[in-house]
């Protein structure tokens, strides 16, 4: 099962790195506006969401305007081009357009500009952004018109990459977009009331199939430096390769990105660092001492008072847990922890969830990272007994982990049989279970349990 999973994983990762240079055709259909899914209704969100004829107009429109701002037949064929035709157009012509559309436009005011509804429909759609509540699990912002957006934006990104108005702020927020499309696509998943894989129809597989290649669409052209992107934004692209799971990805775009001298100082940002640490410990293939040696440069680099970016403490926690270093990472989380609060409770006030999610990481990170199984288990149960200031759900990402490092490193079956159940009891507790999640929980103990017993035998028997 370990070597089956492990080649399919390999398998999956050289096909998506292929996606830099390969342009796959788009999908014919979207998804719904419901995120509890009914298949029942697959005619009405496949006939609801189309691409296509809409596009071609829109773009035919904006073209012609460009033509009337006496662009020649040649220019306006190739912005058509650049937009619609290629999702890794050529960088150099890109720009050379994008240079003659500002000087031209540049003496207009923003009403005047041939682009200027599109730019509004951008906005709009970015306003509609929803947002996934971790203390929740609910989907907050507006979920209807949250997919509409999603698949409305990236059409008028291509038209607006040549207009130099998609600036760092914008493209930060269509990442949260995309990124976002990818937790609530994840959501949707755990609602399903038959396996995705037995039901070739659903249109969640093409969702997913939209969000990644927009979201290499987005990284490719930040790499070509096509377009900005501010160390928050960045730091959300790579987690949206987080939620994708293509490690080795993410990887290869930063080490592109911080080799290039235009963009290193984006890509060696603090919080750019703390999304990427995870990734390296993922592969299993980094070294620590030149992490460590990061890590410490921003750390003798700050003044007094100034305080190191949590997003960099958490990934710096994660490797340190990785490579057998218990008490380093110890050290860190209760930096982190007085950081944050020491920050808030000078002005009385409660730190903000999103602020405490770092300490949620981190702490989850103590569980499924921890080599010393003793600190593991009293995190482990810190959550499941709701101990701490901070939320602690029990991500079934972090809790396979933990149940294989205590199997691996202790060989204790009836910890890992202890472990099983009370995470079980936890997600009834909390009505989270599902057949995704119990499948998957199922899986992992399974598996233990198998190479525990690998022939049949009255103990192995009676023990199942």
């Amino acid at each position: 099962f370990r070597n089956l999973t492990t080649t399919s994983v390999k398998q999956g990762q050289r096909v998506t790195s292929k996606a830099f240079q390969h342009n796959p055709p788009q999908p014919s259909r979207f998804i719904n506006t419901s995120v509890t899914v009914d298949n029942s209704n697959n005619d009405y969100y496949n006939s609801k969401f189309t691409t296509g004829n809409n596009n071609n107009n829109n773009n035919k429109s904006f073209h012609t305007q460009y033509r009337n701002l006496s662009y020649s037949r040649e220019l306006a064929s190739a912005s058509a081009s650049a937009s619609t035709s290629s999702q890794n157009p050529n960088a150099e012509s890109v720009r050379k357009l994008a240079y003659t559309l500002q000087e031209a436009t540049a003496h207009l005011s923003p009403e005047e500009k041939p682009y200027y509804k599109q730019l509004l429909a951008f906005d709009e759609c970015t306003a509609h952004n929803a947002t996934y509540d971790l203390a929740t699990g609910r989907i907050s912002g507006g979920v209807g018109n949250f997919w509409n957006a999603v698949h409305k934006i990236m059409p008028l990104y291509r038209e607006l990459i040549v207009t130099g108005e998609l600036n760092d702020k914008r493209m930060t927020e269509l990442v949260s977009l995309l990124r976002n499309g990818l937790r609530i696509h994840r959501l949707e998943l755990s609602k399903l009331r038959k396996n995705l894989d037995k039901d070739a129809n659903n249109p969640l597989k093409e969702i997913h199939y939209f969000l990644t290649v927009s979201i290499r669409e987005v990284s490719q052209n930040v790499l070509e430096g096509l377009v900005p992107l501010n160390s928050h934004g960045l730091t959300h692209l790579f987690k949206a390769y987080k939620d994708l799971g293509f490690t080795v990805e993410a990887v290869h775009m930063w080490e592109t990105g911080k080799d290039d001298p235009k963009l290193y100082q984006l890509f060696t940002a603090e919080s750019v660092l703390g999304s990427v640490f995870p990734f390296l410990v993922e592969s299993g293939d980094f070294n620590y001492d030149e992490i460590n040696d990061i890590y410490n440069r921003i750390k003798l680099s700050k003044s007094p008072g100034e305080k190191i970016h949590s997003e960099l403490q958490v990934g710096m926690i994660r490797a340190c847990l990785y490579k057998g270093f218990t008490e380093e990472a110890l050290k860190i989380f209760q930096q982190l922890t007085s950081d944050v609060y020491s920050t808030y409770t000078s002005q009385n006030i409660q730190p903000p969830i999103n602020v405490k999610s770092y300490m949620t990481m981190a702490h989850l990170s103590f569980i499924g990272f921890c080599k010393d199984i003793p600190t593991a288990d009293v995190f482990f149960k810190g959550a499941v007994n709701e101990e701490m200031p901070y939320l602690t759900p029990l991500q079934l990402n972090f809790i396979k982990k933990y149940i294989s490092n205590i199997w691996n490193i202790t060989n204790d079956f009836s910890q890992v049989k202890q472990v099983w159940l009370t995470t079980w009891r936890h997600y009834e507790l909390k009505g989270t279970s599902n057949s995704s999640v119990s499948s998957s929980l199922n899986d992992s103990f399974l598996s233990i349990f198998f190479e525990k017993y690998p022939v049949y035998t009255n103990e192995a028997f009676e023990e199942l």
